[in-house]
């Protein structure tokens, strides 16, 4: 299953993205700063988006992105 993430940075994604990893999904991160995450330790590829759900201007860009990574 493909499967949007958000908040992986935090406690709760920190610790459900390997999970979900480990269960065979395809995920997409959504960060609102991708230097902020640390892809080192993590073995299956993923899709990285940068966004903030608060701005407009980025919710735009990502937008685009996202359809073009889910569709």
């Amino acid at each position: 299953m493909r499967i949007l993430l958000t908040g992986v940075t935090g406690y709760i994604g920190k610790r459900l993205l390997p999970v979900l990893l480990e269960q065979g999904h395809e995920i997409i991160c959504c960060v609102r700063d991708k230097n902020r995450f640390d892809t080192s330790a993590i073995s299956a590829p993923i899709q990285v988006v940068e966004v903030d759900f608060l701005d407009q201007k980025t919710l735009k860009i990502s937008h685009l992105k996202l359809i073009l990574l889910i569709s």
